[in-house]
């Protein structure tokens, strides 16, 4: 291997692209967490080493298991797909992974959303420019398109109702992770939505960090802090609806607490009594860390060879 070939290789194992994400279990009462300081987390435990998890949605819960949608990154293709992991709920081990959707495309972040007894869910799949609405078929644990939503690249998309409305939340490319927030309606949940109106945050905490969820008659949305860094934390706001309008009230923001995921976090969501999260470390943090130190070495040695010439 060449010498540039090797720093690159370096670079992009152990510097460059080197985070990564796990699923977590918060041990708190749903009801408190708005007085909590801190997400006391359980960390899912598994043993593959080809790809990570994030985005959880919960799909069911059993007294022996919970059952996940969620992003899984594989690696050797670098993209990632929807799959659903079964956890064993003592343990807070991985049962089981089996892939649910899997395109050419980038997949993340897969909603789910309840009529009844159907389930729907509409991963993001900005890379394609559009947002698609799936039925998912539990017994099969497959996904079926249903229709287009909206063609636009839409990122981290929640669809909520509100007065026999349908209402997607979402932040869009090229400044998904900033401070505006487009809000589109329909009448039906598989209609064609049409932009409504927006709504501008004083920071960038616009783009959506799971499903709304309801406490102490509260509409709560998660999102994501990304001030700086995309995924920084998560921000918990009151959500607000009057003359057809929404508006956010911030009530609570979240930063990792873990000492090994550490760099992030950006999914909440919330389903039976379980509140799970995600978590960002980097791939190798020792290694990292002495890479770029010794980087720093070089760069001043460098420097005070080229003043001495």
């Amino acid at each position: 291997m060449k010498t540039t070939k090797l720093k690159k290789y370096i670079y992009d194992k152990y510097i460059s692209n080197t985070e990564i994400w796990n699923i977590g279990f918060v041990n708190l009462d749903i009801q408190n967490i708005l007085e909590a300081d801190t997400l006391n987390t359980i960390w899912m435990k598994h043993s593959y080493n080809d790809r990570w998890f994030a985005d959880p949605f919960i799909l069911s819960t059993t007294p022996e298991q919970i059952i996940l949608l969620v992003e899984e990154y594989y690696l050797p293709l670098k993209k990632g797909r929807i799959s659903r992991l079964i956890i064993d709920r003592k343990k807070y081990r991985l049962l089981s992974c089996d892939v649910v959707l899997e395109l050419a495309s980038h997949l993340s972040f897969p909603a789910i959303f309840r009529i009844g007894q159907e389930i729907y869910i509409y991963p993001e799949n900005s890379n394609i420019g559009k947002l698609l609405l799936y039925k998912y078929f539990e017994e099969s644990n497959k996904a079926e398109m249903v229709s287009e939503l909206i063609n636009e690249p839409l990122t981290d998309a929640i669809i909520t109702t509100f007065f026999n409305k349908f209402y997607v939340l979402s932040t869009k490319k090229p400044i998904q992770n900033k401070n505006i927030l487009n809000i589109y309606s329909s009448n039906k949940i598989d209609g064609v939505y049409s932009m409504d109106h927006t709504f501008v945050f004083e920071d960038n905490c616009a783009r959506n960090g799971g499903e709304l969820f309801y406490i102490n008659d509260k509409h709560i949305r998660p999102a994501q802090d990304c001030n700086g860094k995309y995924g920084k934390g998560l921000v918990l706001q009151e959500v607000l609806f009057k003359d057809n309008k929404f508006s956010f009230k911030e009530l609570k923001r979240f930063y990792p607490t873990s000492r090994k995921w550490n760099t992030g976090m950006h999914t909440m969501n919330v389903y039976n009594g379980i509140i799970a999260i995600d978590g960002r470390r980097y791939y190798a943090p020792r290694i990292r860390y002495m890479l770029l130190k010794l980087r720093k070495v070089i760069s001043i040695l460098r420097s005070g060879i080229s003043d001495k010439r």
